[in-house]
């Protein structure tokens, strides 16, 4: 059980990474949480380690010592022992992340290192790491995984997210998008462009891409759901002038199924062996960027037609 101690504020020492991961509060901040202190008094003890580094309440402190106060409330976590063990490091970064109002980018930077701590030596899945430090911080899975993709971004897109002018969303997005995009966006946001207007355009052009195809495959599939289960059994039903007019459509939507089923075979082979680098070159237009033929089958010499029909 922690227990609740008055301790010297000289015998306190700041976190060895307290000034490299968060600094200070501005002196306006400081001095408004002081009067507040001066008010209210100390509604939160500090925490600290046994040796007296602090852990959650270096502002409370300096606050402290601008109102003269030469002793503080504190919890001493016994459990902790050093600020060189993880559990140590993952309270300092907790604690600052739940109290502090943080930047954006610093948010992002502290998530990330909370995920590396989180992951040490477990064998745990990264979508099982990021839900735990989601929960650690009121936070989804989802939400971890957007601040540690805006970290993967150029330096000029990262300033944008922190300034502001990228929703964490859109941040995230640039770091999924195709070489060299994420540089062209840096590019155009140095040279004065809107950060949040530069990639709204190539969002929506990487959706005119891709986007409308897996659509059209996506309500294909619906249809498929809905309807076969109303005519398995029953065709003895159709009329026969429907099925002869039916029969040609009816081929050429067996060939696109053939084709269809023949190219996700052939990249479920390709992700089970050489799944593609994460930095392949962005195609120069969705026409140039369309797959080609599938391969050949080695006994019966068959080539699946390329999807885009070539």
């Amino acid at each position: 059980m922690r227990k609740l101690q008055k301790w010297k504020l000289a015998k306190l020492k700041e976190h060895p990474r307290q000034a490299e991961v968060f600094g200070n509060i501005s002196e306006a901040e400081l001095a408004a949480l002081a009067e507040d202190m001066r008010a209210n008094g100390l509604r939160d003890p500090v925490e600290i380690l046994p040796d007296g580094t602090i852990i959650g309440g270096h502002q409370r402190v300096r606050a402290a010592k601008l109102l003269g106060w030469t002793e503080i409330d504190v919890i001493v976590r016994e459990d902790l022992q050093t600020a060189d063990t993880i559990a140590a490091k993952k309270s300092f970064l907790t604690d600052n992340l739940l109290r502090r109002h943080l930047s954006p980018l610093v948010r992002a930077k502290c998530i990330k290192e909370l995920v590396e701590l989180e992951q040490g030596g477990r064998r745990s899945s990264q979508e099982e790491i990021k839900k735990r430090v989601g929960q650690q911080l009121g936070l989804s899975p989802r939400s971890v995984n957007r601040y540690l993709l805006v970290l993967a971004t150029p330096l000029a897109v990262q300033r944008a997210f922190d300034r502001g002018e990228l929703t964490l969303i859109n941040a995230g997005k640039v770091a999924l998008l195709k070489k060299p995009a994420p540089s062209e966006i840096a590019r155009r946001i140095e040279n004065g462009e809107k950060a949040a207007t530069v990639v709204a355009e190539h969002l929506a052009a990487r959706d005119a891409c891709t986007g409308n195809v897996n659509r059209y495959l996506e309500r294909m599939l619906a249809v498929i759901r809905r309807e076969t289960p109303r005519l398995r059994g029953r065709l003895d039903e159709l009329g026969a002038g429907l099925l002869s007019t039916a029969v040609p459509e009816l081929q050429e939507a067996r060939a696109l199924l053939a084709e269809v089923i023949a190219w996700a075979e052939r990249v479920r082979r390709l992700d089970a062996r050489r799944p593609p680098p994460a930095n392949a070159p962005r195609a120069a237009a969705c026409r140039t960027a369309r797959p080609g033929p599938g391969p050949r089958d080695p006994q019966t010499g068959w080539v699946p037609p390329s999807p885009a029909g070539g």
